[in-house]
């Protein structure tokens, strides 16, 4: 990261950053705390670390920032202190956390999603910011500017309409990815709901991407109306590990996503725009390939996740000093809760052969995978069916469901 940043930006009151837990994902936001706080760009003043928290992720910590041993400890002594708090936490504690964090006087960056359940999706709705605060989440690709401008060409017309879009998420994960937590593999825990799975977690920022570029207006995701999906596990966990999941949406446009964590080959996430005019490919942290009708293509490099993150930070940053920057609003995010929701609520997630799985090494860790998944998750792409239409032997019928909170949500004031 360490070119990252060009140079400081001068700011004549650098806002005050608190980071609720070190662990996991807490070590991506840390890392770039520690660097834009080096270069002048906030100050970086308190954090939690729950008990049980490894050495090694409090190693880099700095020196001088207030640290606590949990949320409540931090919320009495912090109130008033912070101008923006992140929120890198369990996905069952994201509302909870927000609402709290927000009443304490400061703007949040809670990670994604949103929230898992339909009323603390609407709490959060609900919330309303202190005058000059904000709630953003961690959709980091929505700080950037390639999102808007490839939004934009979209409704321009230029490309025709816009059919379908396919996503295609190769991620294998090694076993330790599944213990890695209490809640990793889970639908529910003790605190609440937490519908973990590759599209609500690893993956779903490109299920979000997906249902933003399907949107009807610039700052609008589609209005989903139904889907049908096909859910599997490899491992014993409570949810899924696999999918395929196609969704209609109110202005009829599909969209397609095949994922997996039980592959054997991890590759960049591809979207797959499909126009009336051309085609579109956006390449993860790679490049955006916009292909016309007679093949000619035009490429354009993307931020890769690093730079992305980056720049949602000096994004909240330009937020909180009531510049107009772009980031992921909690309204925006809210669809793909939503839809996280309804496919939840409708389909049944099934259980693969045993004879069809297989252990294989995952960069020096124990994994298991499905056999042929990543051959089948790519024929799903390329012929735009779920694994059932492909007649293999081993599928489950789609599940079709009516996408109910989705078309809810496109009630809410």
């Amino acid at each position: 990261m360490s070119n990252s940043l060009a140079a400081p930006l001068p700011q004549l009151t650098p806002p005050a950053v608190a980071l609720i837990g070190l662990g996991g994902y807490g070590q991506v936001h840390l890392r770039v705390l520690r660097e834009l706080s080096a270069a002048g760009a906030c100050r970086f003043v308190s954090a939690v670390a729950v008990p049980g928290t490894a050495s090694a992720d409090l190693a880099s910590l700095p020196a001088d920032v207030r640290l606590y041993d949990s949320f409540a400890a931090w919320l009495a002594a912090e109130r008033g202190r912070f101008d923006l708090c992140c929120l890198p936490t369990p996905i069952h504690l994201h509302a909870s956390m927000t609402l709290a964090a927000l009443a304490a006087g400061g703007s949040v960056l809670v990670e994604k999603p949103l929230a898992a359940s339909w009323h603390e999706i609407v709490q959060v709705l609900e919330a309303r910011p202190q005058p000059g605060r904000f709630l953003a989440v961690g959709f980091h690709d929505f700080c950037t500017a390639e999102v808007y401008r490839l939004k934009t060409d979209l409704l321009s017309g230029r490309h025709g309409k816009l059919k379908r879009i396919k996503l295609l998420g190769l991620w294998p994960r090694p076993d330790a990815y599944y213990q890695r937590n209490a809640w990793a593999g889970r639908l529910r825990v003790p605190d609440g709901a937490v519908l973990d799975s590759p599209l609500n977690n690893a993956l779903a920022h490109y299920l979000m991407l997906a249902l933003f570029f399907a949107g009807e207006t610039p700052a609008d995701a589609a209005v989903v109306v139904s889907g049908e999906a096909e859910l599997y596990r490899t491992r014993r966990i409570e949810s899924f590990d696999t999918a395929v999941l196609r969704l209609q949406t109110r202005h009829g446009v599909e969209l397609l996503s095949a994922v997996t964590h039980s592959g054997s080959t991890e590759e960049v996430p591809l979207l797959v725009l499909e126009l009336e005019r051309g085609r579109i490919e956006w390449r993860a942290g790679k490049e955006l390939k916009i292909i016309s009708e007679d093949a000619q293509a035009v490429v354009a490099p993307l931020p890769d996740a690093v730079q992305a993150r980056v720049e949602m930070f000096m994004a909240l940053f330009a937020r909180g000093r009531q510049e107009d920057a772009p980031i992921c609003a909690p309204r925006l995010a809210a669809t793909h809760a939503a839809c996280i929701l309804d496919l939840n609520a409708a389909c049944p997630i099934h259980d693969i052969p045993p004879e069809l799985l297989r252990s294989h090494d995952l960069a020096g860790e124990p994994g298991v995978g499905l056999i042929g998944i990543d051959a089948v998750l790519r024929r799903t792409i390329e012929e735009a069916k779920l694994p059932s239409e492909l007649g293999l032997a081993w599928t489950r019928p789609a599940t079709k469901f009516v996408a109910t909170r989705s078309l809810e949500l496109a009630q809410l004031a």
